[in-house]
């Protein structure tokens, strides 16, 4: 089993692309961290595990995996940004809760 953290996305779109790993793989071991991690360091308002491991699957699923120069490579997105069903909370409580 690979720690994929600390690796660069350079690296992990390759593995992916080259089949040493998958996109599930790589996603799984970061999620595996962030829960062992996150409790005390508290960098993750909401981890969208389930959402993340299906779309991994979409990606290595995908017949033009050796294409995507980002294939597998996981993404934090800071509350800050609209992402479609995730509140933009912009890091406050004061703001509303409502889905973009």
């Amino acid at each position: 089993m690979t720690d994929w953290a600390g690796r660069t996305a350079a690296e992990i779109a390759a593995a992916v692309r080259e089949k040493r790993a998958t996109p599930r793989e790589v996603v799984a071991r970061h999620l595996a961290r962030i829960e062992r991690l996150d409790g005390r360091i508290g960098a993750f308002r909401a981890v969208r595990a389930e959402a993340a491991l299906t779309e991994a699957d979409e990606v290595g699923a995908r017949g033009d995996l050796g294409e995507l120069p980002l294939a597998g490579v996981p993404v934090a997105v800071k509350d800050n940004l609209a992402v479609r069903g995730e509140s933009v909370r912009v890091g406050s409580a004061a703001t509303p809760d409502a889905p973009a």
